[in-house]
């Protein structure tokens, strides 16, 4: 039995699950929490996890909007995620949703859910694990189907096992990587 197997529903269906209502507007930008699975080995570094944790934590007290990318086949976002929005209750609830997807790229999945819930489109912040595949694939397909977008990547809550620098994750004027501090002190 999958732990919060009743939020992942929920999360997943939102248009269907009536005890998710939408009692809060999301404001200012949507966050992206790319494949922070349980069978990634890349999940298994306490201190991404715990910037994630942090991150989101940050997101549903602001009121962002926030899209969890599950790559299929590679098992449930990670419980301490799910126990975040359960403890924001219905409020943070109707803030979040699971989407899954098949590529490194999830962006379109991230633009379908972003156009269908009405979340904010303007500004991203993303973070998660494969940092120079999947992340990097995914905010650099919203560089694109968000051109006028501002994307921040956060350092702390990302993490890759190509262990790969961050002086060779290509920014641009719209995609760029930031610290958990600077995205906090905002």
């Amino acid at each position: 039995m999958l732990l919060y197997e009743d939020l992942r529903w929920r999360l997943s269906h939102p248009e269907i699950a009536s005890s998710a209502p939408s009692v809060v507007v999301p404001i200012k930008a949507t966050l992206v929490v790319v494949d922070m699975q349980v069978f990634f080995p890349a999940t298994r570094r306490e201190a991404t996890v715990d910037g994630a944790v942090e991150l989101l934590r940050w997101a549903l007290a602001n009121n962002l909007a926030v899209v969890f990318l599950e790559h299929r086949g590679w098992g449930e976002t990670l419980p301490r995620l799910m126990q975040v929005v359960e403890e924001a209750g219905a409020a943070g609830e109707s803030l979040c949703s699971i989407k899954g997807k098949r590529t490194w790229d999830g962006s379109a999945e991230v633009e379908e859910v972003v156009r269908r819930r009405g979340f904010p489109e303007g500004q991203f912040f993303a973070c998660g694990v494969n940092t120079h595949e999947c992340v990097l694939d995914t905010v650099t397909g919203l560089s694109k189907r968000f051109p006028g977008s501002s994307i921040n990547v956060v350092r702390e809550a990302c993490n890759c096992e190509t262990h790969l620098p961050w002086s060779q994750f290509r920014q641009s004027k719209v995609l760029r990587h930031t610290s958990l501090e600077t995205v906090l002190a905002n």
